[in-house]
């Protein structure tokens, strides 16, 4: 079995060295385009003897150059190489206590493209663990726009819509499985600092690709983790106390 991650980064150093730590028990090669980050991103990964950086043209959070060009690069270095592919955001970890086990037993009944279950975790602050985040951080909430098709055969054509969010192109012509038991935990939300911090370092990035004025608010009104619009933050004061353990509960 062998598995190849694939992200973008871009000042991560505060979860970076947890998304390391796990992805690194089941990749076999790690990919990333490193975005011209200003803080230690780019040092940590250096360090890391499974990373490698792949060159890209374009800065910025541009989601539509991400998936039309840099995400379909997985086919010049995995193709024929690898068994699976992964891609994942900095904040998202894919989980199952027996991965390997699952993965390989879903490539011997011919699945192509896995969905991974979204939860949001919920912590109140940073990690502070030197194992992995999911020891310590455990409860979450069911987010449906997690809900990703982020698993895939490495020899397929895999085309993701902006933002990884919808159904992959062509998803109906290849083998799928939703009911892996394979979930993805978004550690966005770890405290309401970090998380509005990290919220108006998108929107500056985001400024830089689509050149539009709009200044940050915590009312805007935006798609939730349960699929409702409104202000993202009220909607985790309301509900972060309903947040059950989503790790150890399969």
């Amino acid at each position: 079995m062998k598995i190849d991650v694939y992200s973008n980064m871009h000042n991560e150093e505060v979860i970076l060295p947890f998304w390391l730590r796990h992805y690194e028990t089941i990749a076999d090669r790690i990919f990333i385009w490193e975005d011209e980050s200003t803080d230690a991103t780019k040092k940590i990964l250096s360090k890391h003897p499974k990373v490698t950086f792949l060159p890209m043209e374009k800065h910025g959070d541009d989601d539509v150059y991400w998936t039309t060009t840099l995400f379909p690069q997985y086919e010049k270095y995995s193709r024929c190489v690898a068994d699976w592919v992964i891609i994942a955001d900095a904040d998202e970890f894919i989980y199952h206590p027996h991965l390997l086990n699952v993965l390989e037993e879903e490539k011997r009944k011919g699945t192509q493209v896995i969905q991974c279950s979204g939860f949001t975790m919920i912590s109140e602050g940073l990690p502070t663990t030197t194992g992995q985040i999911y020891d310590e951080i455990k409860i979450g909430l069911p987010d449906k726009t997690e809900s990703k098709w982020t698993i895939h055969s490495a020899n397929i054509r895999v085309r993701y819509p902006k933002g990884r969010h919808g159904p992959i192109h062509e998803h109906n012509a290849f083998v799928r499985n939703r009911e892996t038991g394979i979930k993805l935990l978004h550690y966005r939300y770890l405290g309401e600092k970090y998380f509005e911090e990290r919220d108006k370092k998108i929107l500056e990035r985001n400024r830089m690709v689509y050149h539009f004025k709009k200044e940050y608010s915590r009312q805007e009104s935006r798609t939730r983790p349960d699929g409702t619009r409104g202000p993202v933050l009220d909607w985790y004061a309301e509900r972060k106390g309903r947040a059950t353990n989503v790790v150890d509960n399969l």
